[in-house]
């Protein structure tokens, strides 16, 4: 990503969104990121072109993109705002691309327009968590902002006045939204700068992770049990419901903090609850205690059960649990005065 600024704080928070400039933590954040590459190629395949489109291209106000010619899941359309305006490829000055406009999108002084508004919107496939785009040759000034929409709402806006101006400049802006969102309105002040835009990316978020409470029974293990089960009861902080938890991802995942691979799943009963009668619901499964020993020693003073929501957050917590094995104990048989070995199994 040569050539963009990268702010040093990574996110300034606006309402519903967060701000990243920087794409390495952008990237770090989000999932199954889609990229539209704004090349000649690329934007030929909008609806309204029938050619790819070369130096100071003027292309019109609007440009459909379907799923179906870009391979992307989610169908998009770009417009320009200000009436009258349009979109220029690969514009050019003195018959010179600029690096800023090349392979980008522009709105501004070679069609005289200053207000160099515009947005995208979806067409089809799943709303948008997150998304970014670059902005190139720009000086954001007071009110430049860029809005999430769901529908007609807006869920979430960030104020690009906040980025460090030092001149004509090329931002990674990348937007993450805690509602699904399918709309991205970029809103400049008339200020006479042009600006380019290049490069959309479409993704989800990375599913959150809620802690919760674990409790193992029997709080005592005995490496030389022959009993069926072992038993957890989970408990979820306020705001999530055990009801939503998805029990076929419910499994021991962890012994003294070391992954167990592959995980162990839930066998056998399972119910809803409040076991230990604190007035919060828990959800109670069993584990196959013969299939858990051998993963145990007796120095092991930790399991971690994990698993996730139904919307896909994920969830974890762990508790002690006491690992023992047995001494030998060793008698003898009156009978015939022979030595046995016995083990002393609870």
């Amino acid at each position: 990503m040569a050539g963009l600024y990268l702010l040093n704080s990574a996110a300034v928070s606006q309402a519903a969104a967060v701000l990243v400039t920087d794409p390495a933590d952008w990237e770090a954040m989000v999932s199954d990121i889609e990229l539209f590459t704004t090349i000649s190629e690329n934007i030929a395949l909008a609806d309204e072109l029938a050619s790819q489109p070369g130096m100071n291209a003027q292309l019109g106000p609007i440009l459909t993109f379907q799923s179906t010619k870009t391979g992307l899941s989610r169908g998009f359309f770009v417009e320009t705002l200000q009436e009258g305006a349009g979109f220029t490829f690969n514009e050019s000055e003195g018959g010179v691309t600029q690096i800023s406009f090349q392979d980008a999108l522009s709105v501004g002084d070679i069609n005289g327009w200053e207000d160099d508004d515009w947005q995208l919107s979806l067409l089809d496939g799943a709303s948008m968590m997150a998304f970014a785009v670059e902005i190139r040759s720009a000086r954001f000034g007071p009110g430049e902002a860029m809005t999430l929409y769901s529908g007609s709402e807006p869920v979430g806006s960030v104020d690009l006045n906040s980025l460090p101006n030092i001149g004509d400049e090329n931002y990674f802006i990348g937007l993450i939204s805690d509602v699904p969102f399918d709309r991205v309105s970029f809103d400049e002040d008339p200020d006479g700068d042009d600006i380019g835009i290049a490069d959309f990316r479409f993704a989800n978020v990375l599913p959150s992770e809620i802690e919760a409470v674990v409790d193992i029974k029997p709080d005592t293990i005995n490496l030389k049990s022959r009993g069926r089960y072992v038993t957890a009861y989970i408990e979820l902080p306020e705001g999530y419901s055990v009801e939503e938890i998805d029990r076929s991802t419910v499994v021991i995942s962890g012994i003294e903090g070391d992954i167990i691979d592959p995980a162990l799943h839930t066998v056998g009963p399972w119910q809803i609850g409040d076991y230990d009668q604190d007035g919060n619901a828990d959800l109670m499964v069993k584990f196959d205690r013969q299939e858990l020993i051998p993963l145990l020693k007796v120095t092991d003073k930790t399991i971690t059960v994990s698993g996730e929501l139904t919307d896909g957050t994920q969830f974890t917590g762990m508790d002690k649990s006491r690992i023992i094995k047995p001494k030998k104990k060793i008698c003898f048989s009156r009978k015939y005065g022979h030595l046995f070995k016995k083990w002393n199994v609870r």
